[in-house]
Order: C-alpha cells, then sequence, then structure tokens
C-alpha cells in the first residue's frame, strides 16, 4: 500500500502537465497590477500637466495688458478652455489666488483646493522703482481614477471621498 502511494507521488511530481497554468496564476496578477498602476500614473501625469500648460498660458495672459481685467469666474473659465482632461472643470476646479509681497517674503501654505480670490489689475505700464505685487496662481483640480477599486486608485485618492487630486502653481506680477 505504501508503495503503490510512493508509486503515484512519484509519478505526480513528474507529471508536467499545468506548468503554464501554475506560471500565469503567479505572475498575471503581478503584470495586472502593473498595468493599472501605470495607466493610473500616466493619467495622473497627463492631467498634472494639461493643468500646468493651461494655468501658465492663463498666468500669461493676466500680465499682458487688456481693456478688461478678468475675475475669478473668467480665469477659471480660461483655465478650463485651456484643458480637456479634467471633466466638469469649472465646478473641479479650484483656483487659490494669493498675494505675496516681494520684500516680505512668506512662504505660502500647503495649496488648499478651495477657491480663494484676489482682485485682479494686469500691468500696463513699466515704471522702476515702482512697487508691484506678486499673485501667486494654484490650482487644484479634482477627478475620478479610472480604477478606483484598485490598490493603486484607492492610494491616489486617500480619503477624498473616491476624488484624486492634481495641483498647479504659477505667478505673475501687477502693480499695486
Amino acid at each position: 500500500m505504501i508503495a503503490s502511494f510512493l508509486h503515484k507521488l512519484r509519478r505526480l511530481a513528474a507529471d508536467q502537465s499545468g506548468n503554464a497554468t501554475i506560471e500565469f496564476v503567479i505572475w498575471f496578477p503581478i503584470y495586472l497590477f502593473l498595468l493599472v498602476a501605470g495607466l493610473e500614473m500616466g493619467s495622473a501625469s497627463w492631467r498634472n500637466a494639461a493643468l500646468e500648460t493651461a494655468l501658465d498660458r492663463t498666468a500669461r495672459e493676466l500680465r499682458l495688458p487688456s481693456s478688461t481685467p478678468m475675475q475669478h469666474a473668467e480665469i477659471k473659465a480660461a483655465i478650463c478652455d485651456k484643458t480637456v482632461l479634467i471633466s466638469n472643470c469649472v465646478e473641479n476646479l479650484r483656483l487659490e489666488m494669493v498675494v505675496l509681497d516681494p520684500n516680505n517674503w512668506v512662504d505660502p501654505a500647503a495649496p488648499s483646493c478651495t477657491d480663494t480670490i484676489a482682485p485682479v489689475a494686469p500691468l500696463h505700464k513699466f515704471t522702476n522703482g515702482v512697487s508691484e505685487r506678486v499673485v501667486l496662481l494654484r490650482a487644484c483640480a479634482q477627478y475620478r481614477p479610472y480604477l478606483p477599486l484598485s490598490s493603486f486608485g484607492q492610494a491616489m485618492t486617500d480619503g477624498n471621498d473616491g476624488w484624486a487630486r492634481v495641483t498647479a502653481t504659477s505667478a505673475y506680477v501687477q502693480a499695486q
């Protein structure tokens, strides 16, 4: 009886059918995780680059003289017009405008993803020695990850009710 059992055990150990299935079961979850992580990171990087570009282009428009200065809602709309990767951009974009004093520099706090407003007055003429102020524009866009239930998607949202965030910062100088 023991000899029969050992014979069957040797035959089972020598049988190589199913090896590919075992390798697949071991490696497939790892490849799937890497695919999902690459998709989510690529998406976040793409959105971040689009938001940075849109914010920089809008800040450039604010620096240029215009007949009527743009206000907070118009600035948000201009940023949203320049980026297509953020769904419901006007609702999901938070724009923070912070006036900084270059002579008494204080490091601004981290972006809060809430709307704050500063008056916009673009520089129309440059005069040497005139005090200007630096306006820091920070945009925070919220979006839903493609796969929010994956471990990577959950790590990106981290307690934000399923929303991931990308932020961008730009600045411009305006006369006081």
